[in-house]
């Protein structure tokens, strides 16, 4: 994220005229090994799935095991051969505190049903003053 904002910065982009995305969905990964918990491992499928989605039938139902990978400052599950890469409201918050800090023109989130809590949107709208 950070890498290919500053690419734009460098290329002569304004960054009052740039706006960082947030994703409120997340990618689930099968047929990962259990090697460093899922993370860097070969997959045999992947899709995107919504945040209500990871939690509704993975947070609440605490079937995969969670980390936080400093690096990548997202949360992470695993669990099985199975490991999903998320936004949750602390790495939204984090990441709308960058865009303001960083004189950004501000964020967009796809996909808004995603999110029908409005957890990740209030996270991102508290976090950009």
């Amino acid at each position: 994220m950070v890498s290919s904002l500053r690419a734009w910065q460098n290329a002569g982009f304004p960054a009052k005229k740039l706006v960082m995305g947030l994703p409120f969905y997340g990618y689930i990964y099968n047929g990962v090994s259990a090697e460093n918990n899922g993370l860097y491992s070969r997959f045999t499928n992947a899709k995107a799935i919504g945040y209500d989605s990871i939690v509704a039938n993975y947070l609440s139902k605490g079937l995969l095991s969670s980390f936080y990978p400093s690096a990548a400052k997202v949360p992470t599950l695993f669990g099985g051969s199975t490991f999903i890469s998320y936004d949750d409201a602390s790495s939204i918050a984090l990441k709308a505190r960058y865009s303001a800090s960083h004189g950004l023109k501000g964020v967009a989130a796809w996909e808004l049903s995603f999110d029908r809590n409005y957890t990740l949107l209030s996270a991102a709208y508290n976090n950009l003053h």
